[in-house]
């Protein structure tokens, strides 16, 4: 091997281990107002609004079921224990057949008094379901503010009101939670809430302070239906699979930013097998590299125990093996107290290994994520294209074919 290629391992491996330990100092920085959906501090005496409100908005509050998730009703029941003034409830699913029905009829027989109804959204007209089951809950929305809120999340009595306080600011336009796994009992879904805390929440944080980019999955986001309707509109956003990466993207070209509120949302993942851990973050790695190709191409910087085991494989000797044990150390101390400021614990110790081979799972997904297009999502089969586009063919195939319908006969 020639020396510059050697200095060039080296140069790599030491990039990666202190880019490492920026990326937990922005973490950390970008977290330190952030209040973990289990504590329960009190609200502010008064609320120091930005200008954009002078009270609490009334929010509709649009929910899109489909199938029983974990805790499904814990998690559904959380939204109509939430601490503010004037809010609606707005279920969305297929048919009386789908398995979160009864559970979401139930939660209304509760709470008689709590305003909150149930839509059939059907088959949908979109390739993405959920925008399709989103399009049909919002046409009966009564307020100005949308609140898009998953099924599988458990929120904080206050979260509301904190989305409602940053959208106030001048110049926000959406306000996404930071997520946190939880509630992990079998190998997989420990492997969920590890990949979700260590790597794409973390990230996140940095992300966001770096770049001003969508930093977290939009499994909570609040914005005006104004902003959203001269951005964008559920027929554009139904043709891609990140729908919520596009969304912020529409807004930015409208000149407005985003923001990331306070409190962090609990996904609720008890009984996840692996491959559909797998299946899940593959297709967030797709969506990432389609949509925010620049950052996430230096994903696997993010581990450095990848890149200092290269080079300890590379370069067999005492100060490369020191070097990898270094890395190994520094990356699960510091994964250890990523989870911890997230969580409040770690995971179980019968877990603990999950640290340690984590990263060369994230670097399969990443690399996997570059050459694979077909995606299975909630039963349904489809492929990728630019930007996250939704094909019912292979992207290769539905550009040669665009090619040869506009070529001239």
């Amino acid at each position: 091997m020639q020396l510059n290629a050697l200095h060039l391992l080296y140069a790599v491996s030491a990039f990666s281990i202190v880019g490492y330990v920026g990326f937990i100092a922005l973490f950390f920085y970008g977290a330190r107002k952030a209040v973990r959906t289990q504590a329960r501090e009190e609200l502010p005496a008064k609320v120091k609004w930005a200008g954009k409100f002078t009270d609490y908005p009334p929010v509709s509050v649009l929910k899109p079921c489909a199938g029983s998730d974990d805790d499904l009703e814990r998690c559904l029941e959380s939204h109509f224990l939430i601490d503010y003034p004037q809010y609606e409830l707005i279920f969305g699913v297929r048919d009386a057949s789908d398995p979160a029905y009864p559970v979401i009829q139930k939660l209304l027989n509760r709470y008689p008094k709590q305003d909150a109804t149930i839509v059939f959204t059907g088959e949908g007209r979109h390739p993405n379901r959920k925008v399709s089951n989103l399009e049909g809950i919002s046409a009966k929305a009564k307020y100005e503010y949308y609140w898009i809120s998953d099924s599988n999340i458990i929120v904080h009595p206050h979260t509301l009101r904190g989305l409602a306080e940053e959208l106030s600011k001048p110049g926000i336009g959406l306000v996404v939670s930071p997520v946190v796994g939880d509630c992990e009992e079998s190998l997989g879904a420990a492997f969920d809430n590890l990949h979700l805390g260590a790597f794409v929440t973390m990230a996140g944080y940095a992300a966001w302070l770096i770049s001003q980019d969508l930093p977290f999955p939009g499994k909570s986001v609040l914005f005006s239906r104004a902003d959203f309707e001269k951005a964008t509109s559920w027929n554009e956003l139904g043709r891609y699979c990140g729908e919520d990466i596009i969304l912020c993207h529409r807004l930015a070209a409208n000149g407005l930013k985003f923001s990331v509120a306070r409190h962090l949302i609990t996904n609720v993942n008890r009984s996840n097998t692996f491959p559909r851990f797998f299946e899940r973050h593959l297709r967030w790695a797709q969506i990432r590299l389609r949509t925010v190709p620049t950052s996430t191409f230096f994903e696997p910087l993010l581990g450095p125990v990848i890149t200092a085991l290269v080079l300890c494989l590379c370069i067999p000797s005492k100060l490369t093996f020191g070097i990898f044990c270094f890395a190994v150390v520094q990356q699960f101390l510091s994964e250890l107290a990523v989870m911890y400021r997230l969580r409040g614990r770690i995971i179980a110790p019968k877990f603990i290994p999950l640290f340690f081979v984590r990263p060369f799972v994230a670097l399969i997904l990443w690399a996997r994520g570059f050459v694979a297009s077909r995606i299975e999502w909630r039963g349904n089969s489809f492929w990728m294209g630019p930007q996250s586009m939704i094909l019912s063919e292979p992207p290769f195939r539905a550009r040669l074919r665009g090619l040869l319908e506009r070529s001239p006969s």
